[in-house]
């Protein structure tokens, strides 16, 4: 049995409406998800990109962010991140905040994040996509990249029929080389687990692997409280035959809205 938390769009370091107050909403929100992952004693915790929200993080989200994955790593558990748009170098020459986590060793992702990267693990193969290698989940087999059976595909990637059944943005709005739809996901994952979409959108149709956006664990405008007023991550379990529970869990530390 492989046992995982899917979490994506975290935003550490956002503070919407310049407000200090919201800045740490988002880091108590990022330490209830680590929380529920050392008390559910998963093997590990996949992270579906925009952990941060920008590329050059503030010294202090750095440390609310070493913090809480030291916890992870002295519980023995493995952090898993497809770096998102948000956290990928703007420029040539630029670090990632990612590579700065991974040189602790506090977390796994690509080096090369234009190529997936492959973790085994528990007898799963966890495959990486970053945003820039997202259009890899489309065109190339897993089979071909991983040992296991079981197969996780980890991307950070806007797929055109979850954005327009979500957040309700038309198909003809959904366009470039990245932006694919559910349909030309390969075959042969046990689970999908995505990020970039904010609002929660749960894929199961036969004949196709199971894709989930677990949604923002905090909300970045009134907007995305008005699409969908709580926050999600999944706790997600694999069998020998594949899924076997992707349970939708509240992330119970949201701040509630009032909008008058």
């Amino acid at each position: 049995m492989f046992r995982f938390i899917h979490v994506s769009d975290t935003h550490l370091g956002a503070r919407p409406y310049g407000l200090i107050e919201r800045e740490r909403d988002f880091y108590d929100a990022f330490r209830w998800v680590i929380d529920r992952a050392l008390e559910l004693r998963v093997d590990a915790v996949l992270h579906a990109g925009d952990m941060f929200h920008s590329s050059t993080p503030r010294p202090l989200t750095y440390i609310y962010a070493i913090r809480e994955l030291r916890r992870v790593v002295d519980a023995n558990v493995r952090f898993i991140v497809a770096p998102g748009n948000h956290e990928l170098p703007k420029a040539e020459g630029l670090g990632s905040p990612i590579r700065v986590l991974e040189d602790l060793g506090l977390a796994m992702a690509p080096r090369d994040p234009g190529r997936p990267y492959v973790v085994e693990l528990e007898g799963t193969s966890v495959i990486v996509f970053s945003e820039w290698a997202s259009d890899y989940i489309g065109r190339v087999d897993p089979a071909s990249l991983a040992r296991s059976k079981l197969r996780v595909g980890l991307a950070h990637v806007a797929l055109c029929d979850a954005l327009a059944e979500a957040e309700g943005v038309p198909l003809e709005r959904c366009s470039g080389p990245r932006r694919i739809h559910s349909s030309t996901v390969r075959g042969g994952y046990s689970y999908v687990a995505l990020g970039d979409i904010h609002t929660p959108w749960d894929h199961r149709v036969p004949g196709a692997p199971p894709m989930v956006y677990p949604g923002s664990t905090e909300y970045l405008d009134v907007d995305e409280y008005r699409r969908n007023n709580s926050r999600y991550v999944y706790l997600v379990e694999l069998g020998e035959n594949g899924l076997v529970r992707a349970e939708r869990l509240r992330v119970e530390v949201v701040r509630p809205w009032i909008i008058i």
